[in-house]
């Protein structure tokens, strides 16, 4: 059904559309709903679908299934010029190789879209964490590959820094995901932040 209502609205204004949606490779009834994949949808300015890319590398158990290929596909700009592109999901960002295989196979943007929890911990804040730096790791992969890196990352309840989602680890994380979308170029500068723990829309052009 949400697929359905950003289809019909990429439909009437024209644009393209790349959200984030469970889908099952199986017929969907209430005795069977597995498996899945956590997938970034691309919704083309007609209402199809032009693509789809599931997470690679699961991180827990909502999840799902870890998919099976890779891929680009082409965007077409409004002046003609056809742009290929890729796009990732959350936890794959932490696995270079992907991006990279994505460049070489001639993507100039990435649209990568996330849930990045936990964030309220000093060591995230701090750029510290166990993980590797969450922070810097989007920069890192837009001037090592050179190409833009588009990234949509989940906002958090403003009162009380939890998001509305069960993220599968035992329930909501503490502090949630943090907002801070944002725009970088191929030479890993940020053009364009969102505002922590917060929701903004954000619009910039690409040269």
């Amino acid at each position: 059904e949400a697929e359905d209502v950003v289809a019909s609205a990429a439909g009437k204004h024209n644009v393209y559309a790349i959200i984030g949606v469970p889908v099952f490779f199986a017929n969907v009834s209430k005795n069977q709903t597995r498996p899945w994949y956590n997938t970034a949808l691309v919704i083309s300015p007609n209402g199809k679908r032009l693509y789809r890319q599931a997470k690679l590398y699961p991180c827990c158990a909502v999840d799902g299934h870890a998919g099976s290929w890779l891929d680009v596909f082409n965007l077409t700009n409004f002046d003609g010029y056809v742009i290929p592109v890729a796009t990732q999901v959350c936890f794959d960002d932490f696995h270079p190789e992907i991006v990279r295989l994505q460049a070489m196979a001639g993507a100039q943007v990435l649209f990568y879209m996330s849930w990045e929890s936990d964030v309220s911990m000093e060591g995230k804040l701090s750029l510290g964490d166990k993980l590797a730096s969450a922070q810097s790791v989007v920069n890192a992969h837009a001037a090592v590959n050179q190409l833009f890196v588009v990234q949509a990352n989940a906002g958090a309840l403003v009162d009380n820094m939890r998001t509305e989602w069960d993220a599968g680890y035992n329930g909501p994380a503490a502090g949630g995901s943090h907002g801070q979308s944002r725009v970088v170029d191929p030479n890993g500068i940020t053009l364009e932040e969102a505002r922590i723990f917060g929701q903004q829309l954000l619009i910039h052009d690409l040269d």
